[in-house]
């Protein structure tokens, strides 16, 4: 257990081992869906554009057809910058260029999470095993005494699923409830600074269908830091 106060600030490296794309390769993802395994990244993220937050078709498409999308892609391309969250901040004055940034995120992470290999990390690079090696209690209500916080830059949802399975298979003697509970006071500790793809939740939705998302869960959550 952490006794002394302690931030951790989480980057792309974490999900590195679960096989999520980072840098270059979230650059290339996008920029070059049809080489890489995002084979439907651009027909998803057109499609994306015809949603709203109420998950209802907008009526007039113009703002986000087809060419929008496609100078978004060229113009990232051509900048030559690595990092999809670099060049989006220093363009953050073209809202619509943002929240076509956002969404290209969320196709890619859509993707990632759904193929990842989220049990197949080598023990010495899985941060997740090392950080709970170091947090567990041995009982699970001594679990929110860790004086521990959370800053993440990444959209995904793999810290709170790897977090959820760790309480869930620990302490086999406590209920869902308990598993619940405990879930919730480490999930106020973490922050996600640009927005998370969909809601986490400790319930049988998340263990048994990660990677699982509604275009309305998904844009909610990251246009919510628009």
């Amino acid at each position: 257990m952490f006794t002394k106060q302690i931030c951790f600030v989480l980057g792309a490296g974490v999900s590195k081992p679960f096989k999520f794309p980072i840098g270059r390769e979230l650059k290339n993802e996008i920029c070059n869906p049809r080489a890489t395994s995002s084979t439907n990244f651009q027909e998803l993220l057109t499609l994306s554009m015809a949603f709203n937050k109420d998950g209802n078709v907008e009526k007039h498409m113009e703002t986000y057809h087809a060419n929008t999308v496609a100078r978004f892609i060229e113009s990232f391309d051509g900048s030559d910058i690595y990092s999809i969250d670099a060049w989006l901040d220093a363009n953050k004055a073209d809202k619509n260029l943002l929240k076509i940034g956002k969404r290209a995120i969320a196709a890619i992470i859509i993707d990632a999470e759904a193929t990842a290999k989220i049990e197949g990390a080598p023990v010495e690079e899985d941060w997740f095993a090392w950080l709970w090696n170091n947090m567990w209690t041995p009982t699970i209500g001594e679990l929110g005494n860790n004086k521990v916080s959370f800053v993440t830059f990444n959209y995904d949802r793999l810290f709170e699923w790897k977090l959820s399975r760790q309480i869930r298979y620990t302490y086999l003697g406590n209920t869902e409830q308990e598993h619940r509970e405990a879930f919730n006071i480490l999930q106020s500790k973490i922050v996600h600074v640009h927005g998370v793809v969909s809601t986490p939740s400790i319930s049988n939705d998340l263990l048994e269908h990660y990677g699982e998302h509604t275009l309305k869960g998904v844009f909610n959550g990251i246009e919510n830091e628009l």
